[in-house]
């Protein structure tokens, strides 16, 4: 199967990408079809670079939002068509105009669909922080809590805390250091880090009750989790001015 190197990692047919602003097609989502290597006879283009095929009709924006991707396109290309007309289900783009998009809840992708700002934003972070895989990963748990936020949609078994769930392959390779690096760069008053019950992984949880934010953070992401058996949904602790450890806002 072939494969094109994005701007945050090698991607292949079947996975989800964002196109980037410099791509002309600002923050549109989709799925690739198909990968043609440059130099083959299937190569489409006048790219340096390998042909990436994009289906970026897939079903999920909001009338909004295909309204909005209809007047950008009509201004960019000087054209007077609908949606529908627009033929975005095999639009040809260089790799390094690509996002891969990886470890997002369905909800949380939902929204990159429905508004561009959201979309550009989850990019720019992407493209901030690519020479850092804790970096990557900080700034998607920030924007998932962000959007979490925006929604006012608790997810905590108890509908009490945001959380999102870490992901495996930075976890994987992550030292404890790394793990206190990732902490200290998702910059959320009131953050935990702890697992649940029945459920694999780890999580980062923030309370949805503004007050309680404000309580203890443990100095050490070792001894959140161990933790783990007495308190699996990272209930805060209250804080008192001796006991206040980094990271506490």
């Amino acid at each position: 199967m072939n494969t094109a190197q994005a701007i945050n990692g090698e991607i292949k047919v079947d996975d989800w990408v964002i196109a980037v602003p410099k791509s002309g097609f600002d923050g549109l989502a989709g799925y690739v079809t198909a990968i043609h290597k440059h130099g083959t006879p299937e190569h489409d283009t006048d790219n340096a670079a390998d042909d990436v095929h994009v289906n970026f009709i897939i079903g999920g924006y909001s009338e909004e939002r295909q309204s909005e991707i209809e007047d950008d396109f009509n201004w960019q290309f000087t054209v007077d068509k609908t949606f529908d007309e627009l033929l975005l289900d095999d639009i040809i783009l260089a790799p390094d105009n690509l996002i891969r998009v990886t470890g997002i809840a369905p909800d949380i992708f939902q929204r990159l669909l429905d508004s561009k700002e959201a979309a550009e934003t989850y990019c720019n972070a992407v493209i901030e922080s690519m020479s850092d895989p804790i970096q990557i990963e900080a700034a998607r748990v920030f924007f998932e809590f962000q959007e979490l936020h925006k929604a006012k949609t608790p997810n905590s078994p108890n509908k009490t805390h945001y959380m999102v769930k870490l992901s495996p392959e930075v976890l994987q390779n992550a030292s404890t250091k790394d793990m206190d690096r990732l902490f200290k760069a998702i910059p959320i008053k009131g953050l935990s880090f702890s697992t649940l019950k029945d459920e694999k992984g780890i999580f980062a949880f923030t309370s949805a009750d503004p007050k309680a934010r404000s309580r203890r953070q443990k100095s050490s992401v070792l001894e959140r989790l161990e933790d783990k058996a007495k308190d699996v949904k990272a209930q805060p602790t209250p804080e008192t001015p001796k006991n206040r450890k980094r990271g506490a806002l």
